[in-house]
């Protein structure tokens, strides 16, 4: 019988709490765990309920603890993926050296990039961050364009690039769906429908769609515009919304469930996802299960794998261009719903595929180390 593969994925976070990187770590390992040996060290208390499909180690406390290590020290780990930087990632680098294993990281936040403009405490961390990556055997992006970005940045460690996915899978019968949003938010059929998702902060420029919108609805476009989610910006983007009078044609809806934000996924024409600062833009691939056109900042790390106007449209980073390419998507809604449908099946990838393509590698970086450190033991006893 082959030998499992056994895989530590250290995070400074985990359930309950919830955000992408942990929705991310979550799904990845569900599903490695049916081909390997997968356990979740990280920090804090375990909470109490949850039940899950893999071994969690929780520390018990803010930090680490001495029978924390302990514990994770007792298994032989084949390889060690973290995905922060930060506290739990340099005991995971000294046991990965204790136990001569592999260690990887994905990226899920361009920290390098978030901390560089911060004064002199910014680029302290900045510099703590770069060597934390430089000692990984290989770092994971979700984008060419933010490894490019992490090389001009002094990071010079072997990238791959492993996409993501959702937890929501793709619609089966978007009519139907539609109707339903029609329904519950009073939509009529003929009204161009936009959305945005994600948390309400300022890296998703929100405030930037709205005053786009502020300028197409000067034109004479008429429009309904959901924001999906919550956020500290949620109170100063509904004032920015009555000020620019646009109160009768946008709606914050707060959080939403699969089940309430798939229907207005599918019934929405065009998701505004204008942030530059996003690494993946989950709401991308959550927008393509829904045959959902999305309208990004060219060059930006969420446009990867966008061709405009064939899987979803791409603008220059202004105001005005953003608005104008609005417009442009709606003067055809028959050609907007084919580049939905077209980004269906070019910018969804299910979690199954990104976790098969995740283990590949974390196979091979494994069996790699291990064939190099018996070379070097080899050429030490000789």
């Amino acid at each position: 019988m082959e030998k499992k593969l056994k895989v530590l994925e250290c995070i400074d976070q985990f359930l309950p709490e919830v955000n992408g990187s942990i929705r991310t770590i979550y799904n990845y390992s569900k599903y490695l765990s049916k081909s390997c040996d997968v356990t979740i060290a990280t920090l804090g208390k375990s909470p109490a309920g949850i039940k899950l499909p893999f071994p969690v180690v929780y520390s018990e406390a803010n930090g680490l603890t001495t029978q924390f290590c302990n514990k994770l020290r007792r298994v032989k780990w084949d390889i060690i993926h973290i995905h922060s930087p930060f506290k739990l990632a340099k005991f995971a680098i000294h046991l990965a050296k204790e136990q001569n294993c592999a260690i990887v990281s994905t990226i899920h936040t361009n920290f390098v990039r978030k901390y560089e403009t911060q004064g002199m405490l910014g680029r302290i961390k900045t510099k703590q961050v770069i060597n934390t990556y430089n000692q990984m055997d290989e770092l994971f992006v979700p984008s060419p364009y933010v490894a490019e970005d992490l090389k001009t940045r002094g990071i010079n460690c072997k990238f791959s690039y492993l996409p993501l996915s959702s937890d929501i899978t793709p619609a089966q019968d978007i009519d139907s769906l539609s109707k339903y949003a029609n329904r519950q938010w009073s939509i009529k059929a003929t009204d161009n429908v936009l959305i945005s998702i994600g948390n309400l902060r300022d890296t998703k420029r929100i405030g930037f769609a709205l005053q786009a919108l502020k300028l197409a609805k000067d034109k004479g476009f008429d429009f309904k515009y959901f924001v999906v989610g919550e956020g500290e910006m949620r109170e100063s983007l509904q004032r920015l919304t009555n000020y620019l009078g646009l109160d009768k044609n946008v709606a914050f809806t707060g959080y939403l469930g699969d089940s309430d934000l798939c229907p207005l996924l599918a019934r929405s024409n065009l998701l505004l996802l204008p942030t530059t600062y996003d690494l993946f833009g989950l709401a991308k691939v959550e927008a393509a299960a829904m045959h959902t056109a999305g309208l990004y900042i060219k060059d930006s790390y969420v446009s990867n794998e966008v061709f405009d106007g064939i899987n979803g449209y791409t603008s220059l980073n202004n105001i005005e261009a953003y608005s104008d390419n609005i417009l442009r998507a709606f003067s055809n809604r028959k050609q907007l719903a084919a580049v939905g449908d077209t980004a269906s099946t070019e910018l969804y990838a299910s979690w199954e595929s990104c976790t098969s393509a995740l283990l590949e590698r974390l196979t091979a970086i494994a069996a790699e180390h291990h064939t190099l450190s018996k070379k070097l033991k080899s050429s030490k006893g000789k």
